[in-house]
């Protein structure tokens, strides 16, 4: 009851405590729901909610059109791609880092010549870093697949195979973030 004299104090009213009241009390269902979406129409306008895809053109577009305005060799042009390319993969490694406890620790002590990985994920850590994994996959770091999962502990096995020789090296440049 305190908290709700110290917010009235503050100049909030009662719809907007409420409306508080429920956005902290559904955090996570509002938080899942806004993940899922990629974009949002609101009064005729389109609000895209995911960027990466985004920056992702604009970096290449960039690259399109330096290499169309001056004299670009294709090694340099080879190079920047790889940057890029570079770039994005320790972004998606560190949002793994920042959104697992279990799968970063396995991540970093693989082991020099290690091609395969099984580890056990919780089905809601596995939906928040699905478009890193997936990323991560498409740009030949290691192809994936996800065991059944064990409904009784919200559990699934996901298994790295194919395990590039240089994911290790990316791995330990995005610990030192």
């Amino acid at each position: 009851m305190q908290i709700i004299t110290a917010l009235k104090d503050l100049g909030f009213n009662f719809w907007q405590v409420v409306v508080l009241f429920v956005v902290l009390l559904f955090r996570n269902e509002i938080r899942q729901v806004l993940d899922r979406l990629k974009s949002l129409k609101l009064a005729g306008s389109e609000l895209a909610l995911q960027d990466t895809d985004v920056g992702l053109v604009r970096e290449l577009k960039k690259i399109e059109t330096e290499a169309s305005e001056s004299k670009v060799t294709v090694e340099e042009l080879r190079d920047e791609l790889s940057s890029v390319l570079r770039r994005r993969c320790i972004a998606a490694l560190l949002q793994i880092r920042t959104l697992t406890s279990v799968l970063w620790p396995h991540l970093k002590n693989l082991a020099d010549g290690q091609t395969a990985l099984i580890v056990d994920i919780r089905n809601s850590t596995y939906k928040e870093i699905e478009q890193s994994v997936r990323l991560l996959s498409a740009a030949g770091m290691f192809d994936f697949s996800l065991l059944p999962a064990r409904e009784q502990d919200g559990l699934q096995k996901m298994r790295l195979f194919d395990i590039h020789p240089l994911f290790k090296s990316l791995v330990k440049e995005a610990e030192s973030y």
